[in-house]
């Protein structure tokens, strides 16, 4: 799993997911030319739409 989702949260689903790869791309963690997951696979591993 790339990172989790906060169902209970109020802000969107979506703008989690961005801040979430955002995140990542600025610690370092996901670097330039490094795989990153198709959306659907990215739904799937999330359990959302």
């Amino acid at each position: 799993m790339w990172f989790k989702i906060d169902f209970h949260s109020s802000k969107p689903i979506y703008e989690q997911i961005k801040e979430k790869i955002k995140l990542l791309i600025l610690s370092g963690k996901l670097k330039e030319g490094e795989f990153v997951p198709s959306i659907r696979y990215l739904a799937e591993d999330l359990g959302v739409n």
